[in-house]
């Protein structure tokens, strides 16, 4: 008798198979995978929050007790294009830029905060109540020092 010896691959429907389990692991994992991205997102936001706050508290020892103003105007003229806003400000004590943006936000406009662009803001801001120059809409005032600041434990910085 002549005996038919077996092919050692694999046929289509096992191979079919083994892809359609894998295709439903991955449709099971990668919601898993998507959390746990945004749960580190969420983690790295807190770090930079973190940053910020030590850095304004920093600046405010420097400043006379003054918080960071949210705005300041660096040359002459009628408009905000003049000046820079707070992230710059704070820049010399946290030397590095990446910060005041956060993970999540996703506005492809945002340039980094440096130099005052318009309302965006990286995901983060300031208490303008705090450190807005202009509180009569025209003359530049000191912002407040933290002395100032009523309700210290209930006032929201960043």
């Amino acid at each position: 008798m002549h005996s038919r010896s077996r092919s050692t691959g694999f046929t289509l429907i096992e191979l079919l198979v083994v892809i359609a389990i894998i295709a439903i692991l991955a449709a099971i994992l990668f919601p898993v995978f998507a959390q746990a991205r945004e749960k580190a997102r969420q983690a790295s936001c807190l770090s930079n929050i973190k940053q910020i706050n030590t850095a304004w508290h920093m600046y405010a020892q420097d400043y006379d007790e003054r918080v960071v103003p949210i705005w300041t105007r660096t040359e002459p003229g009628n408009g905000w294009q003049y000046g820079q806003n707070w992230p710059y400000m704070l820049l010399p004590y946290t030397a590095n830029s990446d910060i005041y943006t956060c993970p999540s936000y996703a506005d492809s406009t945002w340039d980094g905060g440096l130099l005052y662009r318009g309302s965006n803001n990286g995901g983060y801001g300031q208490n303008h109540m705090l450190g807005y120059p202009f509180r009569d809409g025209r003359t530049m005032y000191k912002p407040l020092t933290l002395a100032e600041i009523d309700e210290p434990a209930r006032t929201l910085v960043h």
